[in-house]
């Protein structure tokens, strides 16, 4: 034993004394499940469908199927702002929050930065006319 001893405190002193492990930053806590669409819009979702499929370059099917064929961040942080400032939103929900339900409503990847949309890059035009859009629907 004596001599394992020896080989491992040879060994420190050839590395340069004991390397300890940096301490690494704690998990962050899991985020809370996001509930379904239907459980947070305030209405029925046919007539919702029903407005929206009648737009020149229709968002979804009169049934609820996603049929756009453009940008998706774009268009669908436009829908969920206009949700929320047409109240038709429940409970205290941001747009990003709104936007990442509609993502899993409809089976599409959210974008990370979906906020970005709003405040520059390419899709600025697209989400303010998406958005005046929508503002007329409700």
């Amino acid at each position: 034993m004596e001599f394992l001893e020896g080989i491992l405190k040879a060994e420190n002193e050839r590395r340069g004394g004991v390397v300890v492990a940096s301490k690494s930053k704690p998990a962050p806590p899991p985020a809370e499940p996001l509930p379904a669409f239907e459980q947070v819009y305030k209405g029925s979702l046919s007539d919702l469908w029903g407005k929206l499929s009648t737009k020149p370059k229709p968002l979804v099917s009169k049934s609820g199927n996603f049929i756009w064929t453009g940008e998706n961040v774009s268009v669908l942080m436009a829908l969920a702002q206009a949700l929320l400032t047409a109240d038709r939103i429940e409970g205290e929900r941001s747009a990003e929050n709104v936007y990442r339900i509609l993502c899993t409503y409809f089976g599409i990847e959210a974008a990370t930065r979906p906020k970005a949309v709003a405040k520059n890059g390419t899709s600025t035009h697209a989400y303010t006319d998406h958005l005046a859009t929508f503002d007329d629907l409700f």
